[in-house]
């Protein structure tokens, strides 16, 4: 039986992967495939249905978190390729990390205080497949694989992509526009552009 529910049309996966081709990792290039066809979904149902009010600017919020996941896994597997090759160091792109040996105590303050000595130990997080986006966003500044200004657009997505926090907003979460789903398709559009140069090219 024919069903009357209104259907909207959407490529499917294997579409959305062959713009990620250059990523070798076939889970990534899925989910990836995966994110990217939820987001036509939710342009085409926002487009094509009459949606009005809080329900519109969750969709534009969906979006805005789903084109930022994809961001953040490309660009992700970028760093993975770019440390793979040389092209960066990765004791040059992480950020120290603090480590110390043989502490001793040295005086007793109180009965909950004191004092101790310790060797420090200079070293830096390891690249791993959970890390931090803000992170992996810095060693790209760090390493010079992508300019400034494209650095500061993926930061100002991320932040955007983090007012998911409820409990931590200050004020009622209605502020996402389409020029703001606009602005995260142009640095979609890059960072997997920019990737595709590090994976292909360098």
């Amino acid at each position: 039986m024919a069903s009357n529910k209104p259907r909207i049309e959407i490529p499917d996966v294997a579409f959305f992967e062959q713009r990620f081709y250059f990523i070798k990792n076939e889970t990534l290039k899925s989910n990836l495939a995966i994110s990217m066809q939820y987001t036509v979904f939710l342009i085409k149902a926002e487009a094509e249905l009459e949606i009005v009010g809080a329900v519109e600017y969750s969709i534009f919020k969906n979006i805005i978190q789903y084109t930022a996941s994809v961001v953040e896994g490309v660009l992700h597997y970028g760093l993975e390729i770019a440390l793979k090759k040389g092209l960066v160091q990765e004791s040059e792109i992480m950020p120290e990390e603090k480590s110390y040996a043989e502490i001793k105590p040295l005086y007793q303050i109180d009965d909950v205080t004191k004092i101790v000595g310790a060797k420090a130990v200079k070293k830096h997080e390891k690249f791993k497949k959970n890390t931090q986006f803000k992170t992996v966003c810095d060693a790209y500044e760090k390493g010079e694989l992508i300019n400034a200004d494209l650095i500061k657009d993926i930061n100002d997505l991320r932040d955007k992509r983090n007012k998911i926090h409820l409990a931590g907003l200050k004020k009622v979460e209605n502020y996402y526009t389409k020029d703001d789903i606009n602005e995260a398709f142009e640095v979609a559009t890059k960072v997997i552009e920019e990737v595709e140069k590090i994976v292909i090219d360098k």
